[in-house]
């Protein structure tokens, strides 16, 4: 099985979840070729890596499980786009305040 790095298919989804997820991220219908794009998703094994930057460098962790329930705030923070996506939907609100 080949690697993708994706970070939008919890591990422990449903194959139809996952199908629906993903047409529903990139806003495509239901086709043949959508159809094929998926299924060869579905053989491949998601990995998720974060990239953490230390004061030596950048580390990088598996957080594949992708799991909100994790002791490890990078796992259940999803190596931080929780905490971005929080912070960009406030500062996009400010513009209506």
């Amino acid at each position: 099985m080949e690697s993708v790095p994706i970070f939008i298919l919890h591990p422990e989804a449903t194959a139809d979840k996952k199908r629906k997820l993903l047409l529903d991220l990139f806003e495509l219908k239901t086709t043949p070729n959508t159809n094929k794009l998926i299924k060869d998703l579905e053989n491949k094994k998601l990995i998720v890596n974060y990239f953490r930057p230390t004061e030596t460098g950048v580390v990088t962790e598996d957080i594949s499980s992708l799991d909100p329930g994790s002791d490890k705030k990078s796992v259940s923070e999803w190596g931080g786009l929780v905490e971005f996506t929080s912070k960009t939907n406030e500062i996009v609100a400010k513009l209506w305040r």
